[in-house]
């Protein structure tokens, strides 16, 4: 199996703590999950850059905390104002945005969905939650760790794609399975 790959990026560095959802506004993403999550937060800033059926909804739930940003032709400049990623989805295989936020060293938190798990190392460089209530524990933890540590676990995540699921590592996996030499 070929894994998923992202190229090499820069670490973000980002002084406020603002958590983001990146996808398409669809139930399947569980973008009213990241909504709720947000309510349990009202002194905090949350992101949501993506578009969908369910906008308008989630525009008349969402609380003064929560910002609207639409469709993203391009994130790579909207990924250095991010500093956490919650994937809320109800079901996943391996999130693009998932792996291109850590290569930044984003730090993400999701929900057990497919392949996330083998990517994620719970407290090392972002968390796995098993249900709304500890997303939200683990979300508050997040808020009041030391600027060391959460600078450990950003490096961490960015240490994690580099040296699992970057083009340097997945590209000459590829090129051996499909019998190519340089």
């Amino acid at each position: 199996m070929v894994k998923n790959f992202v190229p090499r990026a820069e670490l973000v560095s980002v002084s406020e703590r603002n958590v983001a959802f990146v996808g398409r506004l669809s139930e399947e993403k569980g973008p009213d999950t990241f909504v709720a999550i947000a309510q349990h937060f009202p002194e905090r800033q949350f992101h949501i850059y993506g578009s969908g059926p369910l906008e308008s909804s989630l525009q008349q739930q969402a609380g003064d905390n929560i910002q609207f940003h639409g469709h993203q032709s391009n994130m790579n400049n909207v990924w250095s104002s991010v500093d956490l990623l919650l994937i809320t989805s109800r079901y996943e295989g391996l999130p693009m945005a998932a792996l291109e936020a850590m290569s930044r060293g984003i730090p993400v938190i999701s929900f057990e969905l497919g392949e996330l798990p083998n990517v994620i190392d719970s407290g090392s460089n972002g968390w796995i939650a098993s249900d709304h209530k500890e997303m939200v524990s683990i979300l508050n933890e997040w808020f009041t760790l030391s600027d060391s540590k959460r600078a450990q676990i950003k490096y961490q995540a960015q240490q994690t794609i580099e040296l699992n699921y970057s083009t340097e590592v997945v590209i000459p996996t590829m090129l051996d399975i499909y019998g190519i030499t340089g």
